[in-house]
């Protein structure tokens, strides 16, 4: 047969030519199925190479691991394993709308939010050396931390290096200054002073 003698018109629709006689480049054309693609090999890829603009990527099946492949970098960005977890993901996530998950979080990092940190549970749980709780006021001075050090329950002032109220382990409470009542102050076992008492009015000790 004559090359360019056969056309279109003369090619059975039931001819199944087979694809190694044919040359897999479309040109600019869409490809369109109504079946399946599928793509079988030791490492099937496809390849999605943007050439007006950087990044190029590639899907892949490797080791029966799914990856999103940035290829000028090159990374994985993005990695589920065949367990179904997913095992690596590069880079910030950004997420439109909420995040839910229903096993947990592990976090191995800093967290930073930008809103308020809400919980429905009953306790917040921080577990390490010295574990503490910053609360800077970035309108004003001083800004404090909350803490546990040494198996001390403290109030410590940041901004002048010292501890304003201390709670020891055997239940001993420190002041580090003066303390301002506003009503009535009931001590139940005695109060022990060192130093002078001044009182702005008079002292009533009942006889009995």
């Amino acid at each position: 047969i004559d090359s360019g003698v056969i056309d279109n018109a003369n090619i059975a629709s039931n001819a199944a030519i087979a694809g190694s006689k044919i040359s897999p480049n479309f040109g600019g054309q869409n490809i369109q199925t109504t079946g399946q693609l599928q793509i079988s090999g030791a490492l099937p890829t496809i390849l999605l190479n943007d050439e007006n603009n950087e990044n190029d990527f590639e899907i892949r099946n490797e080791n029966g691991n799914f990856k999103i492949r940035d290829i000028d970098n090159p990374q994985d960005r993005y990695v589920i394993a065949s367990s179904g977890m997913i095992h690596t993901f590069h880079g910030a996530a950004s997420f439109s709308s909420n995040l839910d998950v229903g096993a947990g979080i592990d976090v191995t990092g800093n967290i930073t939010a930008t809103g308020t940190l809400k919980t429905t549970g009953n306790a917040v749980i921080i577990e390490g050396a010295d574990p503490k709780i910053l609360l800077t006021d970035t309108n004003n001075d001083s800004d404090f931390r909350i803490l546990n050090e040494n198996g001390v329950f403290k109030i410590f002032d940041q901004t002048n290096s010292a501890a304003r109220f201390s709670i020891l382990s055997n239940g001993r409470a420190t002041l580090a200054n003066d303390a301002g009542v506003n009503g009535n102050l009931d001590v139940g076992a005695g109060l022990d002073v060192t130093g002078v008492i001044t009182g702005t009015s008079h002292v009533d000790l009942p006889s009995n």
